[in-house]
């Protein structure tokens, strides 16, 4: 039977309270309706934290998104990317994960966490950069989906889209209070165990098994197809989205629906 988990966090303190939500299951597909809902949402951006690597394993997201532009910190072993929607006022600020030795040390070191400074740096600078009247997204994944989570609650007007995120977020201010977050993870991610240590953010938190049984659950690329194939079971720009990869629209793995409260 499939399982998924979805929970509303509501206070970013030592003392996380949860809030279930309700789920209705679309019979066809034996998903819920807020599952399919929420990815036909996220997949995009599921795919940019995926394309922010800049490796082999890029999706052609082209269609809709096209690269504004890449920040640089090699000091810091910091990546972001801007991206701008072909058809809509959207930009969405990509940041990588870690993918080198020096993250550890700039990124998701507890003590001096300075590509989250840098992260805001460069959010401030994209703001200027967009000005008024466009709609601003952060997302990523792992030590990027922290720095995006970050983002979003030191700053305001920012939706987040955080995939298999790292708990490396710190809130200084009350400017993100309202903003969207949205927290997505693979059931079986490892970095599950580093946030049970530290704090949660006010977010809607999905878990979700889509490669159960093995050891790639914190694979960007796993989760960025599933949720695409998933959005697919509504959506006609990932089902697009799926033909222009030469992936299937079918999913293939034993994904989960189950409802949990903490």
């Amino acid at each position: 039977m499939k399982r998924l988990i979805i929970l509303l966090a509501i206070m970013l303190s030592s003392c996380v309270s949860y809030k279930k939500i309700p789920q209705t299951i679309h019979p066809p597909s034996n998903y819920s309706l807020e599952i399919i809902k929420l990815f036909s949402e996220a997949w995009p951006y599921a795919q940019l934290s995926l394309n922010v690597y800049e490796d082999s394993d890029s999706l052609n997201i082209s269609n809709l998104y096209t690269v504004a532009e890449k920040f640089e910190y090699r000091a810091q072993g910091f990546n972001a990317i801007l991206y701008k929607h072909t058809q809509e006022k959207e930009y969405v600020l990509a940041f990588r994960g870690t993918d080198e030795g020096i993250d550890f040390k700039y990124g998701n070191n507890p003590i001096s966490q300075k590509q989250n400074e840098t992260g805001l740096k460069v959010f401030d600078h994209v703001v200027k950069l967009i000005g008024d009247g466009n709609k601003i997204i952060v997302t990523g994944h792992s030590l990027g989906g922290g720095i995006a989570m970050g983002v979003s609650l030191n700053r305001s007007n920012v939706s987040c889209y955080s995939f298999n995120g790292s708990p490396v977020f710190k809130k200084k201010n009350k400017l993100g209070k309202g903003n969207i977050r949205h927290s997505i993870v693979e059931y079986g991610d490892p970095l599950k165990i580093v946030k049970m240590l530290g704090r949660e953010a006010t977010q809607t938190y999905t878990s979700v098994n889509l490669t159960p049984g093995t050891k790639k659950q914190h694979s960007i690329k796993n989760l960025a197809i599933g949720i695409t194939q998933i959005a697919a079971i509504t959506s006609t720009e990932a089902i697009e989205s799926l033909k222009m990869n030469n992936i299937s629209a079918q999913f293939d793995y034993d994904a989960t629906i189950e409802k949990k409260d903490i």
